[in-house]
């Protein structure tokens, strides 16, 4: 049928965002013609080591500056993926690409594999990448339930000058920690996903 055929083709998808949502778009099987990356955390081409395998082919674009959208529209993508973000402010130029769809935060994780699985057909696979993760965090927090249940958590990140204080709000991550894992959060601020430089 087409839409077996259309299932079975490569689409060429670019991702401007401040997020790694390149994670999202291999668990279906596509490996992005263009995708972010933060080369002053993790050196070289700037994504994390468990990502360069299955990105060996992809541009890296650095997100830690502006990102022209003629970088992007270069590489002829079928759809381009994009996100405001503060280093990026070449909104007026994305809008001129027909191509160019624009993705509004998501809290959970789920929120955008199931967005990207929408435009690309592939809502079957990412039911079943949620299925299967889903299964996981209810293991874990069985495991985990002696320290879940001992009080309340913060998340800290250590990174190059900044320390971040998570909140448990508006954030894949602490979605994960809090949500599926099931640690109680320490609520600090409503509406922001972290205190920047909380010292």
């Amino acid at each position: 049928s087409p839409t077996a055929y259309r299932k079975q083709q490569q689409y060429k998808v670019a991702i401007v965002s401040h997020l790694f949502l390149q994670d999202h778009l291999l668990s279906l099987g596509i490996a992005p013609v263009a995708a972010p990356s933060f080369p002053s955390y993790y050196g070289g081409r700037g994504f994390p080591s468990y990502l360069q395998g299955a990105l060996a082919g992809t541009l890296a674009l650095n997100v830690e500056r502006s990102v022209s959208s003629v970088e992007v529209t270069r590489l002829s993508p079928d759809l381009i993926v994009k996100m405001s973000f503060s280093n990026n402010p070449y909104d007026r130029d994305w809008k001129e690409a027909k191509n160019t769809v624009y993705l509004d935060g998501y809290p959970n994780w789920d929120g955008y594999l199931m967005d990207f699985a929408d435009r690309l057909e592939r809502l079957d696979e990412a039911q079943r990448i949620v299925q299967r993760i889903e299964a996981a965090e209810e293991s874990a927090r069985a495991a985990l339930s002696p320290m879940t249940n001992s009080g309340s958590w913060a998340i800290v990140r250590a990174m190059p000058n900044d320390l971040r204080l998570y909140t448990g709000r508006n954030h894949a991550f602490t979605d994960l920690f809090y949500r599926g894992l099931g640690f109680t959060p320490v609520l600090l601020e409503e509406g922001y996903a972290y205190q920047e430089h909380a010292y």
